[in-house]
């Protein structure tokens, strides 16, 4: 009993360390809604899972303060958007490499807005397939995610953006009606 108790708090203490451990953020100027969609799904400040392609991302691109000063940047003003935070890396450890030049925020910037049009083009299309009513399904959908009703309108244009594109290569993504079966 005493070993098992005493593993436990030794492992107890080494959470409380790594719960204590500094953490670097660099700054992502995503629209209003993807910001949501991030802080709702993966916190605030933003802490992508382990082995996601935007950690991967955030990894490849971080700069040093060299680096950085070197590319002569200046930082962009934080009008909306988000806080991620840097995966630890041994190969980059935050710490040294806690800086993002343009294209390296472009980059993720992208590789966010992927995920997003990916998830809401996926879960909308299977709604709208099913007879649900495009609205209802892309307000329930905002819901879901943690955006503003307001976007809603901003939502619906995206997806029919890329449904019209698939339609313009032949690909009839829309929902049929009885008199087209």
């Amino acid at each position: 009993m005493r070993i098992i108790t005493a593993n436990y708090l030794s492992l107890h203490k080494n959470q409380i360390i790594l719960c204590m451990k500094k953490v670097y953020t660099v700054y992502i100027p995503v629209k209003p809604f993807v910001a949501q969609y991030l802080k709702f799904h993966f916190g605030d400040p933003v802490r992508f899972p382990d082995f996601s392609l935007e950690n991967q991302d955030l990894k490849r691109f971080s700069l040093n303060k060299k680096e950085y000063k070197r590319l002569r940047l200046k930082e962009r003003e934080h009008n909306g958007g988000v806080l991620v935070v840097l995966p630890q890396s041994k190969s980059k450890d935050p710490e040294y490499y806690h800086y993002l030049g343009r294209r390296g925020e472009d980059a993720i910037v992208d590789s966010c807005e992927r995920l997003f049009r990916r998830n809401m083009f996926n879960e909308l299309g299977d709604e709208t397939m099913l007879g649900c009513n495009l609205n209802v399904a892309i307000k329930a959908w905002c819901e879901k995610h943690g955006i503003d009703e307001q976007y809603s309108n901003t939502i619906k244009q995206r997806y029919y953006r890329i449904r019209d594109s698939y339609q313009d290569c032949g690909i009839d993504l829309r929902k049929k009606s009885k008199s087209m079966k």
